[in-house]
């Protein structure tokens, strides 16, 4: 932990010296004097700077500093640890109880705030700062930052809810790398570990792009596979030696036009990597698959169930779903699973996850797995962060819009409406026309107003405006017009939106 100087600290430290320098002052020109009220002065002065009064000042001083440097922590993880019971010397690691705020002995009320931190008084100085928040935009949740301007006491209480599931939070990812780097060191003859992740959407464009066709392009899908798996003698030119194992890491990607990441596309993945582990000879007994949370992927409902067999039913949403960290088997409508994994003990490594000798990640559960009769396998339903950026656009959205002029970095337009389909051909006050079918926003633009700034803008309200829904580039859902129909726009955003122009470029 850092002490840091507070300005008030820096002040008395200057005025401490300018006193000591003034007193050396006055005693060599007091102790030359022989007068009753020089010997007085000096006996104050002595008084005043002895041992035992300078002694306790600095008690009193240090205990200030102290108070104060209890406030101070140098990363957020030192906030977290202090609102936490100590590790757990058998395991090194800290109470599962506590983790979980089920501890009574500690939790986020440990922390000591000020009183001008928790001020919620009416001549409290109002404070701006950030959140993520869900908004709910075309009927589908999405989370975005929004900026709030409150008193303090707000966003304290902001800051202790968080942290409230942050420690947790903080052991979990910290024990699966552990665990995926344990498995990594221990990985038994026959198994396999494959981590999977999907890649944005990546669009096509020609090297000598003809300019209509910039808005028409082809989206891929690129979904990336880490492999960790034994050599094979025949390719790798190494032979397997239990005793001292070669682990191969390969990177395996799949690049699809299908765009919807969904369990279909995961379970064509994960056979793909199955046909290329059999064709060079590797013979897998144990998958052990690492994923991120994403219910509409690899932790399915649909998905868990296809473990260990062909299904193409539909099952019941598992409560939970994004808490569970590692599935050990599979039977008819249950699944055995437990909410974190376990690589690290021995029984674990071979398979024997019921000897499993580690306590502090809490027991295994069994979870039913419920046939859904009048549902079908589409998890679309579950989806809450998959979004286009058209879901984003509302009536007063401010949107940068792509352009190739070379007197304008690009232009920016207040959405009048959501993003629709033209059902007939039109053509804007712009005298700018489209063809039915065309994805399109409707807005008005804005004009610079460089007698204020060079990123003042006034919007033209006497002209409505069309623009293909494609060239949009950035949308800043925290914009707003005031109510003289000005904007003034961030540095931050606009550098935001110059470096996406320079991806696109690039």
């Amino acid at each position: 932990m850092n002490v840091v100087v507070t300005p008030e600290d820096k002040n008395d430290i200057h005025l401490g010296k300018a006193v000591i320098h003034d007193l050396r002052e006055i005693v060599d020109k007091t102790k030359l004097l022989r007068t009753d009220g020089a010997r007085t002065a000096i006996s104050i002065i002595t008084a005043s700077t002895n041992g035992s009064t300078v002694q306790n000042e600095k008690k009193k001083s240090s205990f200030s500093k102290d108070r104060k440097a209890k406030y101070i922590h140098e990363h957020l993880t030192d906030i977290a640890v202090a609102t936490l019971c100590g590790k757990d010397t058998t395991n090194d690691c800290f109470n599962k109880a506590c983790l979980d705020r089920k501890c009574t002995e500690c939790g986020v009320r440990l922390l000591d705030f000020s009183d001008q931190e928790l001020s919620d008084y009416p001549e409290a100085p109002t404070v701006s700062w950030e959140k993520y928040e869900y908004i709910t935009v075309h009927n589908k949740r999405k989370l975005t930052l929004v900026r709030k301007c409150s008193k303090p006491y707000e966003m304290f209480a902001h800051f202790k809810h968080v942290l409230d599931h942050f420690a947790g939070h903080q052991f979990r990812a910290y024990w699966q790398n552990a665990q995926l780097k344990s498995l990594k060191e221990n990985l038994p003859q026959n198994n396999c570990i494959v981590i999977h992740d999907y890649s944005e959407n990546y669009a096509c464009k020609e090297r000598v792009e003809v300019q209509s066709t910039y808005f028409q392009r082809t989206e891929v899908t690129i979904h990336a596979s880490i492999i960790y798996r034994h050599s094979v003698l025949e390719l790798d030119g190494v032979e397997i030696c239990p005793d001292d194992p070669c682990i191969i890491t390969e990177h395996f990607f799949v690049i699809s036009s299908d765009e919807k990441h969904d369990q279909c596309f995961t379970s064509k993945v994960q056979s793909l990597v199955k046909e290329y582990l059999d064709s060079i000879s590797y013979n897998v007994n144990v998958f052990h698959e690492f994923t991120d949370g994403c219910p509409v992927q690899y932790k399915s409902r649909n998905c868990f169930d296809t473990i260990n067999r062909d299904s193409v039913k539909a099952y019941k949403p598992i409560p939970g779903i994004r808490s569970l960290h590692q599935v050990l088997n599979s039977e008819p409508e249950k699944l055995t699973v437990r909410y974190m994994s376990c690589y690290s003990c021995e029984e674990c490594v071979n398979g024997n996850y019921n000897m499993c000798t580690n306590n502090a990640i809490g027991r295994k559960g069994v979870v039913p797995i419920r046939p859904d009769d009048k549902g079908t396998i589409d998890d679309d339903d579950e989806n809450d962060n998959e979004y286009t950026m058209s879901d984003l656009i509302v009536e007063g959205t401010v949107l940068a819009l792509y352009t190739d002029e070379e007197n304008a970095e690009f232009y920016l337009l207040r959405a009048s409406s959501c993003p629709e389909k033209l059902r007939t051909s039109e053509v804007d006050d712009w005298g700018v026309s489209f063809r039915k079918n065309t994805k399109i926003i409707r807005g008005q633009y804005f004009k610079s107003d460089l007698n204020r700034s060079e990123l003042s803008y006034k919007l033209i309200r006497r002209k409505q405006a069309i623009v293909p829904e494609a060239s949009v580039i950035y949308i800043s859902p925290q914009l707003r017009v005031n109510s003289r129909f000005a904007l003034t726009l961030p540095e931050t955003v606009h550098q935001d939106i110059l470096s996406v122009l320079d991806e696109m470029e690039s």
